[in-house]
Parts: structure tokens; sequence; C-alpha cells
């Protein structure tokens, strides 16, 4: 019965926004390749509040409207199911101008975003797997010829299918030990023998919330959350998919409540050295590691390099120590720029590791021209002043127990 629903809600809403989007036309000069979109996810238990209005997926949301792609919203409770699905028909009228076309795709937006905010849990537990199933199912059905994106909202600690709760066995200590220890290959490998394995073939995936929990479950720890995304990463790449990045999207620290419960994943207790110093954030500016313009190539490699060599050594002489490293731009268009800052925040990032620093001892961030640390750098008519400009293109390092460390959240 709950299934017939759905089905009906789906065709429901399809019918609706094909009815408005049959009211405009478009030019047949216009032909950008078609967007299949799936977003897996939405609010549920032991996660805490966060946006669905989210620049990177906004971007997406535009990109199918404008192509006269498809968009598929799937839930991520104990019972995933597709609570929308929308084809964006290309509309008979022909002759529209290019600024009416974007109206029209931007339109068509704010109605796609209004089901993402709709895609709230229905049943217990989370079950990510399966809902990555059902988004193999729907890039099957795709115009061969798409561009096929997945958007996840989730933590990524599922209690079903691939369970993180799972025992797995009893460390030299003692203690036991779960799922988010496993090899990731290994857990690859029995997803394949199960038949479990999605089929996400030349899909690029966005995974935003990743390893971000709300009371009752027990947080993460940085390492920690290194592991599941690498866990993740791994199941979508053996999956198919072309590429998986995640993005780091802030949630607040209202949790999510009166929603149907998920169990709470064991997490085991990192040893911490409590007399190790915390590292002093270092601001790498434009006179010590310069980027190319709109880039995230250095300028001049071997002086980039000698400088993030010194930053490594120091890095390594503090083993106990996590970092951020945390891009920021000058003003620019803010989906841009805080991409172009991760970007260049996870070029510094390979650089470190190159010279021995752990890969999962860093952890890039991009916060663009938004962050407590940028200064106004235009003027009344909204133009640079590089003078002040230059000063907010930096990549800084900051200790991830700092106090600098809270000022990321709050940007």
């Amino acid at each position: 019965m709950n299934t017939m629903k759905h089905i009906k809600r789906i065709i429901i809403v399809a019918a609706l926004l094909t009815g408005i989007f049959a009211l405009t036309g478009c030019s047949s000069k216009d032909n950008p390749q078609k967007v299949s979109l799936v977003v897996i996810g939405g609010p549920r238990s032991n996660m805490n509040q966060f946006s669905t209005d989210i620049a990177s997926v906004n971007e997406l949301l535009y990109e199918a409207s404008y192509s006269y792609g498809n968009v598929t919203f799937i839930n991520c409770d104990g019972q995933p199911h597709v609570y929308a699905s929308v084809d964006i028909p290309k509309p008979s009228v022909d002759g529209m101008d290019s600024a009416a076309l974007k109206k029209r795709a931007s339109d068509y937006t704010q109605q796609l975003k209004q089901l993402l905010s709709q895609g709230t849990a229905k049943y217990p537990e989370s079950d990510l797997l399966s809902a990555l199933q059902l988004a193999s199912q729907a890039f099957a059905s795709a115009d061969k010829d798409s561009k096929c994106v997945l958007v996840i909202l989730d933590s990524g600690l599922s209690t079903a299918k691939l369970d993180f709760r799972q025992m797995l066995t009893t460390g030299s200590n003692g203690q036991p030990q779960y799922m988010l220890s496993a090899n990731p290959n290994s857990i690859v490998e029995e997803l394949k023998g199960a038949s479990e394995l999605p089929k996400l073939d030349s899909v690029q995936v966005y995974f935003s919330y990743c390893g971000v929990t709300a009371k009752p479950q027990e947080p993460l720890s940085e390492k920690q959350k290194e592991k599941l995304k690498n866990i993740w990463k791994t199941v979508l790449i053996s999956s198919g998919a072309s590429e998986v990045k995640f993005t780091n999207d802030f949630a607040t620290e209202i949790p999510y409540s009166g929603l149907p419960e998920v169990s709470t994943v064991p997490v085991e207790r990192m040893t911490i050295n409590p007399d190790a110093e915390v590292i002093e954030t270092v601001v790498l500016d434009e006179m010590s590691v310069r980027f190319i313009g709109d880039t995230a190539e250095y300028v001049d490699v071997s002086a980039a390099e000698n400088t993030l060599k010194a930053m490594a050594e120091q890095l390594l002489s503090s083993p106990d120590r996590s970092v951020y490293l945390v891009g920021t731009t000058a003003t620019g268009r803010p989906d841009f720029t805080k991409d172009l800052s991760e970007r260049r925040a996870a070029t510094v990032r390979r650089t470190l590791n190159k010279f021995g620093v752990p890969e999962e001892r860093m952890i890039a961030v991009g916060l663009g021209c938004s962050n407590y640390w940028h200064v106004k750098d235009t003027d009344g008519n909204g133009n640079l002043i590089e003078e002040y400009a230059c000063k907010n293109r930096t990549v800084r390092i900051i200790d991830t127990q700092s106090s600098d460390a809270e000022k990321i959240h709050n940007s």
C-alpha cells in the first residue's frame, strides 16, 4: 500500500511539473548535454539539521533543468524509495533567447528544490546501499548520452545491509572492532560475492555530510571520518563511478527530532596523547604559495614545494596531530570560489603527502569567499581592490583541536 502511495505521488508530481514546463519554449539552437541527476538523502535521526539549499546541488538542479534532463529523489531511511522523479520535457515553442532560457531553468530549479526539501525519513534505520541500488536503476533508464551525476546527503553510517554496527573481530587489546575498521577492499569483495554492488558506470558522485552525526550517535573522530569516506569511496569507485568528491558542507548543531529511530553505531575510542602540543595555525598566502589565477596550479612549483617541505617537516614532528587545510579566496561567485578554494587546499594536501605527511591526518576544506577571516576587498561598485583581495587568497593549516578549528564551522 505504501509503495502505491509513492508511485501515485511520483506520477502527480511529474504531471504537475510537466504542466508548468510546457508553458514556456526553448531555442532549438541551444542543445546542452542532458543531465541525469539522482539525489539521495534527507532529514533523519542521528544527524544534525542541514540545509538542502547547497550551491553545488542547486547548480546541478539548474543543469538538469537547462538540459531537459531528469531528476530522481531517493529517501535514505531503512526502506529507501523514490519519492519523486521528474523528466523535464522540451517545450514545443521555439525562439527563446539566452536570457529567457536561463530564467526558465531557474524557475524549474526552484520547483525541484521544493521537492528536495520533502525527503524526510519515513521508516526506522538507514540503508544507503539500497538507496544506491535504486540510483543505479534510475541511471539505467537515462539516455545513453546523458551526463550522470549522483548527490548523497547523508552521514554514511548505515544500519542495514552494509551495517556499520556489525562486529568483525576482537582486537589485540581485547576491544571489539566494527565495520568502520574494515578493509574497504574486503567490503567490496563481500558485496560482489552477494551481488549487492550497485552499477554506477561513469557516474560522478558528490557526497555531503559524510561522518556528520548527532546525539544519541557518538561522534566520529576526524580519522574515523576519513576511514568512513574511504570505505564509501572504494565502494562507489568499484561500482563504476568515474569520480567521488566529498564536499565540506557544514550542518547546524541542532539534531533532527521526531523522526523514525536509527540505531547507534559503536565507535571505537581513539587514543589521544594529551601532552601533544597544538600546532600553531600557519597562513600560506600569495607570498609563500601562489596559485595561477582561477586555478589550483602553482605559479612556481619549485618555490611552493620548498615552502611546503618545511611545513611537512613540522607536521611530521607532531605525529599525534591532525590538521585542516582551509582554502579561502577573494570575493567572487560563491559556488565557484568554494570549489576553487577546496581544490587549492587539496593541491597543498597532495604536496604535503608527497613529503611524507599521511593523507588521513589532513582534511582539505574550501570556504571560498565566505569565512571568518575574509576582509572586505571590493569597492562600492563591486570591483575588487587588489590590495585587500590578495590577503583573502590563502590556504590555512589549522590543528583540528585548536580554537581556529571552531571558526571553520562558524564560517
